[in-house]
């Protein structure tokens, strides 16, 4: 009897764990479990327009002239000079994440620096983001229903233990190796090796029928759903998180780069204004994303032909392409994707132009995720009026999601 109370009143206080948490708790906890599986959905080629914690690369990293860049959201920055007790809210910290601050070093063919600079990053429209006070009703309403179909399932296997395996059901080490055999389940959204009770509970028909009768009329599909996944090894909860990130994850995003220069070798400073824009153009979470690229950019540098500091040299270049994600996991992150896109360049300044300035060049970049956030971009340019063709290998990372 005595082991009897107590694995109830470990059950009860399990349970009574779950309620107590206040509903604005529970959203807000779904929100950031939310926002973290869209980080992490985001394509490679999305996270290069905006990091929403730390990015490091090397571009052209085996031509004679190559760069470092570093780029720091002011979450990151943040997160490295406040007290790590502190506790920073889902509102301010997705506001943290909007802007980067961005430096990069720019060498020649025997490795020294020609370039420094600095700029950031700030987004336009950013709907890849969760607001807290927005975060759609209907997805809320799905976590939720989700959540107690999952709860009255849990109750009803409990049930059925007690009843079927009585003598088990009282011990409390045989009752913690079917409670702890869910929960590792939970932890590795793996089902396949729950305890022989809990798939002979969820084969039962009876206790499906008993269950079913105790939810209402709109959620029996849903519950009858979650049974047979379970049975086959899914975390529907999981995927459900999942699926709703895959929403956000490839809407669009829009952001505009201001960035200062300074020319080691004409001793004078460069300015660059830039604009990236991108959005998903595949709604079903089921297929593999494809996303339209838009980019532009202008700079003012100086005519290296005049001894004088001027601002002559005024390159803009625009390009417009697709990415595809060929290779993603069962969490819907993108292993490898392929970019073709089409650039064009114009000299707006008097500085002499270059023979290729006012052509169409076509572009592709495959992307490899070769060790989790460690990605190899490899570029290839073809210039159609010279055919010429042009390779640049690069090598980028995203620290933290």
């Amino acid at each position: 009897m005595k082991k009897y109370l107590l694995t109830l009143v470990f059950v009860i206080v399990g349970v009574a764990g779950v309620f107590a948490q206040s509903a604005e708790d529970q959203k807000e906890a779904e929100v950031k479990a939310v926002a973290a599986l869209i980080n992490a959905q985001k394509t490679a080629n999305s996270k290069d327009l905006i990091t929403t914690f730390f990015q490091a690369g090397i571009n052209n990293l085996l031509g004679n002239t190559h760069s470092f860049a570093l780029n720091s959201s002011f979450y990151g920055i943040d997160s490295v000079f406040r007290d790590k007790r502190e506790k920073v809210s889902y509102e301010r910290e997705r506001w943290l994440r909007q802007s980067t601050f961005n430096i990069a070093l720019t060498g020649d063919s025997s490795n020294n620096i020609t370039k420094i600079a600095g700029g950031f990053t700030f987004t336009i429209i950013n709907k890849t983001d969760i607001k807290y006070t927005k975060f759609a009703n209907a997805d809320v309403k799905d976590l939720v229903d989700m959540q107690t179909l999952i709860l009255d399932l849990k109750k009803g296997i409990l049930s059925y233990i007690a009843a079927k395996h009585q003598a088990d059901y009282l011990n409390i080490d045989s009752n913690r190796a079917f409670t702890k055999s869910w929960t590792d389940a939970v932890k590795k959204h793996d089902f396949t090796n729950l305890h022989p009770y809990i798939k002979e509970a969820l084969g039962d028909p009876a206790l499906v029928s008993d269950i079913l009768r105790s939810v209402p009329a709109t959620n029996k599909a849903d519950l009858q759903a979650a049974i047979s996944g379970t049975l086959k090894g899914a975390d529907l909860f999981h995927t459900l998180y999942i699926n709703i990130a895959a929403k956000y994850a490839h809407k669009p995003l829009w952001t505009f780069s201001p960035t200062g220069v300074y020319n080691r070798v004409t001793k004078q400073g460069e300015y660059v204004l830039a604009s990236n824009f991108t959005v998903g153009l595949t709604s079903d979470p089921a297929k593999k994303p494809w996303e339209i690229e838009i980019k532009s950019q202008f700079k003012f540098a100086s005519d290296t032909t005049v001894s004088a500091v001027n601002y002559n040299n005024k390159p803009f270049t625009a390009s417009i392409g697709v990415n595809k994600i060929l290779i993603e996991n069962e969490d819907k992150e993108s292993k490898m994707e392929f970019k073709f896109f089409t650039s064009y360049d114009h000299q707006f300044g008097s500085a002499p132009k270059d023979p290729d300035t006012g052509s169409f060049f076509l572009n592709s970049t495959l992307r490899i995720n070769v060790f989790k956030s460690l990605w190899l971009p490899v570029t290839i340019k073809y210039d159609p009026k010279s055919a010429n063709l042009f390779g640049y290998f690069s090598i980028t990372a995203n620290l933290g999601n």
